[in-house]
């Protein structure tokens, strides 16, 4: 099951928070529509994806406990590719984007004591402006700007 191309990446994200299609999309952009919704249904058939309707009647797709406890091994890959297949990015390969998104999974929703938005701006990044919306349990990337009053300013050169 894990040998399938795109699968650990796709477990990554559901174990890291995404729940819904698009955020999916957002963290492996290499990768298909077609082929995400099939191995979200292959996921599903295995065991390994839960998929429940939403509040807003879209979609979400939650990790198992068996995709739980997969985590070691998805985090294991992570950590060996990035120490022997990727460790040195050229200026070519960095990628703003994927920055922000992993900050994005990263914020730690349950000791945020209160909703923000967060600006940043980098200098030499091909996607310049970046918004993150932070609300009790949920926190949300924009490129584009969601008119709200921003918190907090970081402005950095890439």
């Amino acid at each position: 099951m894990l040998t399938e191309r795109w699968t650990p990446l796709v477990l990554r994200e559901l174990l890291l928070g995404s729940h819904h299609f698009n955020q999916l999309r957002r963290g492996i952009p290499q990768m298909s529509p077609t082929l995400l919704s099939k191995r979200l249904q292959t996921l599903e058939e295995a065991g390994l994806v839960s998929r429940q309707s939403g509040d807003n009647g879209h979609w979400e797709y939650h990790p198992t406990q068996a995709a739980m406890e997969a985590w070691p091994i998805i985090d294991a890959m992570g950590y060996w590719g990035h120490k022997w297949a990727r460790s040195q990015l050229t200026p070519d390969e960095l990628h703003a984007g994927r920055l922000m998104w992993n900050m994005r999974r990263s914020f730690d929703l349950k000791h945020i004591p209160c909703d923000f938005v967060l600006y940043i701006e980098i200098a030499d990044a091909r996607q310049k402006r970046w918004w993150f919306i932070v609300k009790w349990k949920e926190a949300d990337l924009c490129w584009n700007d969601p008119g709200f009053e921003v918190d907090s300013v970081s402005m950095r050169a890439w």
